[in-house]
Formats: structure tokens, sequence, C-alpha cells
């Protein structure tokens, strides 16, 4: 089968691959849709310490049940959504609700979506694989891995969000946007770059304020969605006296960085993270994407085949649209 594979750190070649088969409880899925992802490009560009090239590329999709292996419980011909990660269930994390923090360094991950075919394994096809609703297209039921760390993200948040502001304009800001809308939310404002990303932005239903010039927002609670220790600090400089600043960008291994300590303890400022996904969470991104409440329309920026990903990645480094589908 055909596959986008990262040969090495920077290197990315379309080829040939031997189709994956189903083992006991896992299924293989004929992919219909696969998103491109900020992460994915990070991990060709930069290479990630628990990836090791040669891999076949991409982990956001949908498609349909090719191959059921003995005990899973799809079958072929099923309409299929995938999430990321399949926690084990039974450490310390996952027996205390944090499966999204699962500690087996065996966790299973379903990866290699840039490809025709991808392979659940059992523990994904256990907690994380969702039947997709026929009403939902494959594209929109792709997003559910982004936009369930969203709903996570929500869930981590302890002031009531009565204003909000969203630092970063790419995909997960706009999703971050989109959800406060469906929350109810009635102030929210985006700091970004880009024309075309603000104008989403503003779609979407946020006040948009360009991260290029001096005017900044202030609001009682900051949501950090860069990634960069300068978006950290200047997301915990915006937030009003008893807010609250949750960091969903995640920074570079080792990074360290200062606030000021009479803000965090004068202004009772509070200060979280999140990370990643439960399975709960994925299902409520899908129960969102169904009902229609978030439409990930505005996320596509075009679409394509796999002959197409490398212009997919390289109008991405220019910070060209926001997503990309690839129908393999």
């Amino acid at each position: 089968m055909r596959a986008a594979i990262q040969t090495r750190t920077g290197v990315m070649e379309l080829g040939e691959v031997e189709r994956p088969k189903a083992r006991r409880g896992e299924v293989i899925v004929r992919v219909r849709a696969a998103l491109t992802c900020g992460t994915d490009r990070k991990i060709l560009d930069r290479g990630h310490v628990k990836l090791t090239p040669p891999l076949v590329m991409g982990h956001e999709f949908s498609g349909d049940v090719a191959e059921a292996g003995e005990g899973a419980r799809f079958a072929v011909g099923e309409a299929v959504a995938a999430g990321l990660s399949g926690p084990c269930g039974v450490c310390a994390a996952c027996r205390a609700g944090a499966e999204n923090r699962c500690e087996s360094p065996d966790r299973s991950l379903a990866w290699g979506a840039f490809a025709e075919y991808v392979r659940v394994p059992e523990a994904v096809v256990r907690r994380n694989l969702l039947r997709k609703p026929e009403s939902l297209s494959y594209e929109a039921a792709a997003l559910i891995d982004p936009l369930a760390c969203v709903v996570h993200g929500w869930s981590r948040l302890v002031v009531p969000v009565d204003d909000l502001l969203v630092l970063g304009t790419g995909a997960i800001g706009l999703l971050w946007i989109a959800l406060a809308k469906a929350r109810g939310v009635s102030r929210i404002a985006a700091l970004g770059r880009g024309a075309d990303r603000l104008r989403l932005a503003t779609a979407w239903g946020a006040r948009p304020f360009d991260a290029n010039d001096s005017e900044r927002p202030r609001a009682s609670s900051v949501v950090e969605c860069v990634g960069t220790a300068q978006a950290w600090r200047e997301a915990f400089d915006l937030v009003r006296p008893g807010g609250e600043v949750l960091f969903f960008g995640g920074c570079a291994p080792g990074t360290a960085i200062a606030f000021d300590a009479s803000k965090l303890h004068y202004d009772e400022v509070r200060v979280g993270g999140s990370f990643h996904y439960r399975p709960e969470d994925a299902a409520e991104a899908l129960g969102l994407l169904e009902s229609g409440v978030i439409d990930p329309a505005l996320l596509f920026t075009g679409a394509g085949s796999l002959d197409d990903l490398p212009s997919f990645f390289d109008r991405m480094r220019r910070a060209e649209g926001i997503k990309y589908v690839v129908r393999p």
C-alpha cells in the first residue's frame, strides 16, 4: 500500500509499505480522511524521542473497518473514527481516572494514518475507537483527536469562564473559540498572527487582536495555545486578578519559565496545565461534532491525495491555512 514515510528527521518519502494485518482485538481501517497537524510537522522537522524513523506518519483520521481481528468489537464495513491512544487501564494514573496520563511505557498509539490502511491496536479499539455517525463526514470525524484535547482542557478550568482570551489562532486556538461559543461564553478574545487566521477567529465568535500590534486584551480566563516560553509568559501577564491561566500548548522539553510571584500570590491567580485527553473526552468531542454545535468546515483549507502532502506541509511551515485533508 502507499504511505507517507518519515525516513529520517526532516525527510518524508512517498512509497510502498506492507499492508498491516489485524491481530487479536485489533482492526485495520481503510483511511478515508486524514488531517494534517502541527504535531506531525514538528515530528518530521525535529524528530521525537518516542518515535523512531522509519515510520508512517499521521494520526488524525477516520475510515472504514477493512479487517477485524478475533475479539474486536467492530465489524468489517463499519465507519469509525479513532482517538490516538489506548490507555492501559491498570496503572496508577488510569485507576485514578487520568487515562490521558497513562504511565505504561507500552501505551498503544493509533499511528500511521497517511496511508491507505492503518492498524488500530487492541487497547485503542477497546477504549478510543468510536463509530462514526452517518450524518458526520469523514473529514469532520477525523477531528476527534484535537477537539477531544480541547474538551479535556475545558474540564481542567477551575474558575467559571465569563470572559476568555485565547493565545494562538491555529487549529487548536480556533477549536477553543468554537467550544467556548458552544458553552455560552459571550466575551471571547483571540490574540494571534496572520490576517486570514484572525478572520477565522472572528467568524467563530472571537474579538481578534493582532499579536504584532501593541494592544493586548486582558481576561479572567486565559488559555495559551502556542507552546512557546514567550507565549506562556504573555498569558500569565494578561490574566486578571483572581483569574486563571491554562497552559495548553506544550513547550520544548527542558523549558524553564519564571513568573512574578507577587502576582501569583497577591492577585490569587490560578495556573494549570492540560495534556492529551481521556476516552470520555473523545466521546464528548464526537457528540459535539455530530450535534453541529461545532462546525469544523472553516478549519479545512484544502484537500488532496498523498501526493499533495509535501506541499501541504510546506504551506503549514509558511503558516498558510489551518488543516489540510488527505484522502489516501
